[in-house]
């Protein structure tokens, strides 16, 4: 592939410069003649170079236009690709091309068989007519009222490509304010921002129009404007005084900030947006606020934190504004929801560090029960990232147990960035609560804390009084680095505990091992033998590809259909090697499943006949 790749490279780089040799000799001398019939070519590669050629020559190929405009009927994209490239290059020379340009723009009459074909044909024709300029305006202004809606964006595509050049077509372009395509409407705003100030007082006017789809367009015409549009802030504000229409409503809104009003007078706006109960509204006051971040508004929005109808959507642009000075009032507001809303702990992880200590303070009286990993609280502080850290440190020493306990859990989901908070947590491995001492010992696992101060206490984790720690410490042991044979012995200890999940976790521990913990077979028998732990115990003996031939005849005694077709196979795959195996397997009560006698008598086949 790399032969090819460079082989690829060395044509391009070949063709690139020949190519370049063909322009420069015709740049010495061009035959615009010989290009011009060329272009009338049957076949495509000739009509395709001469295009290109045309196309690169610039004003010099003028006299080639009628054959150009001709090629822009031409089935090859390529051919009409330069020819409409050609045509730009002749600027306002190339009036005679207008009509063809136009019709480029017509969805009924134009290639370009699929959407990003077409949005070619639509930019590169618009181009054209842009750098033809002023003779094409009139004819613009036409298409402007086309049958076409596709004609229309590219009518308007090609105004606003003129600039302040194409003023008189501000009228034109303003009808289209009330029409349903919101393609076309985008369009005419870009177009008329690309005119300039000399649109505005025509869109000032519609936003006094009857429809609200026209209001709602001729403000977002003013907010493209932006500060060029200050003056517009009057009668932005009386309309927004007086509309009912809550798009339209939003749209006023979005303009007011965009235009330049002055803060201090916008707050109020934004601040009653925000109250709104309609969705477009409250969008645009909240993207206002947060533009803006009129300090005035603060107060307010403070206030409206002890209001559960309106205390989310304060929380939320309080916290993006990473207002400090609002945390306190945040917390609260969670603390009266039981349990609080996702947004005000989003609000806090916004914030950041500032908010660590308020949310463990919050914490403090809070049932250590109920603060588990899906807790709101430790949620926030490990959304928070890193720079909770420092602050959680100090948390994992706190004399409050639900503290310490929340400092741990979010620090255990942390990782590596919570390596600085290290000291603490081997602290707190001797805390009086199980729980603590397992979060923080999940914390230093996972902040890949240097393993031969870890390992110790991990050992020291497994022979814990509580499950809930050794539970933890075999989750440690998993991601330590050691070999297998010092990895096992743990695990398969483990597979003794008194506590069911332990023993589940000890054996997926040695399943990951592979066949490397074979030999702890017999070790699973009991689990085997548990009904609700048989299934998950024969799914890590099949990872293990046990070869132990008694631990393998036991299974043959173990009352389920599954465990003893799986020491079947596993026999069979032994082959001569379990010639022991099979007076168990003769054993075997003629009304066994059926399943189980045909796995048996293949086991027998492939061992073959006893010595």
């Amino acid at each position: 592939s790399t032969r090819a790749g460079a082989l690829r490279a060395t044509c391009t780089m070949a063709l690139a410069l020949w190519m370049s040799g063909a322009v420069f000799a015709q740049d010495k001398a061009p035959d615009i003649a010989k290009l011009t019939e060329q272009l009338r070519a049957s076949d495509p590669p000739t009509r395709r170079t001469a295009a290109y050629r045309l196309a690169q020559l610039g004003p010099q190929a003028k006299d080639a236009l009628p054959a150009l405009i001709k090629a822009l009927d031409d089935s090859d994209k390529q051919v009409w690709s330069s020819a409409v490239g050609a045509i730009a290059e002749f600027g306002p020379a190339a009036a005679d091309a207008i009509p063809a340009l136009i019709d480029g723009l017509d969805s009924r009459k134009a290639r370009g068989s699929n959407p990003r074909g077409r949005n070619q044909v639509v930019m590169r024709s618009a181009h054209a007519l842009a750098q033809i300029g002023a003779a094409a305006i009139p004819p613009l202004i036409q298409a402007l009222g086309g049958d076409d809606t596709p004609l229309r964006i590219g009518a308007a595509k090609a105004l606003g490509g003129m600039g302040p050049a194409a003023k008189e077509a501000i009228p034109a372009l303003i009808t289209n304010f009330g029409h349903e395509d919101a393609e076309l409407r985008r369009e005419v705003i870009d177009a008329l921002a690309a005119i300039g100030a000399e649109s505005k007082p025509k869109i000032i006017e519609a936003l006094s129009w009857n429809e609200p789809l026209q209001r709602g367009t001729a403000a977002l015409a003013l907010a493209q404007l932006g500060k060029a549009a200050g003056d517009a802030a009057p009668a932005l504000t009386d309309r927004l005084s007086k509309e009912t229409d809550p798009m339209v409503r939003a749209s006023l809104l979005t303009a007011l900030v965009k235009v330049g009003v002055e803060p201090a007078t916008l707050a109020p706006l934004l601040i009653d947006g925000l109250k709104d109960d309609r969705e477009p509204i409250r969008r645009a006051a909240i993207n206002g606020l947060l533009t803006v971040r009129p300090a005035s508004a603060r107060p307010t929005l403070i206030a409206m934190l002890r209001d559960p109808a309106t205390s989310e959507r304060a929380a939320y642009v309080l916290g993006r504004m990473g207002d400090k000075e609002a945390v306190t009032a945040i917390v609260e507001a969670a603390m009266k929801q039981q349990p609080p809303s996702a947004a005000f702990g989003d609000a806090l992880a916004q914030i950041g560090e500032a908010s660590v200590p308020e949310i463990l303070r919050a914490v403090e009286k809070e049932n250590p029960d109920a603060l588990t990993s899906t807790h709101w609280s430790v949620k926030c502080l490990s959304a928070m990232g890193g720079l909770a850290v420092p602050s959680l440190a100090r948390g994992v020493a706190s004399p409050s147990l639900s503290v310490r306990l929340v400092a741990a859990r979010a620090l255990s989901t942390l990782g590596p960035d919570a390596e600085i908070a290290a000291p603490e947590l081997f602290k707190a491995l001797a805390d009086p609560d199980a729980r603590v001492r397992a979060q923080s010992l999940a914390a230093l696992a996972a902040a890949k804390t240097d393993a031969k101060t870890l390992v110790p206490r991990i050992e020291a984790a497994l022979k814990d009084a509580s499950a809930d720690v050794r539970l933890a410490g075999l989750a440690a042991w998993g991601g330590v680095e050691r070999d297998a044979a010092q990895k096992i012995p743990p695990l398969a200890a483990a597979l003794d505990d008194p506590d069911d999940r332990v023993r589940r976790a000890a054996a997926a521990g040695l399943a990951a091992l592979g066949e490397k913990a074979a030999d702890t077979a017999p070790k699973f028998l009991p689990m085997l033998r548990r009904d609700s732990e048989r299934g998950f115990a024969l799914e890590a003996l099949r990872q293990l590809k046990v070869r132990a031939v008694p631990a393998l005849v036991e299974m043959l005694g173990v009352p389920d259909a599954a465990v003893q077709v799986f020491a079947c196979e596993r026999l069979a795959s032994l082959g001569a090697a379990a010639r022991d195996a099979i007076p168990a397997l003769q054993a075997l009560p003629p009304d066994a499943p059926e399943n189980v006698r045909t796995a048996a008598q293949r086991a027998l086949e492939k061992i073959g006949p006893a010595n």
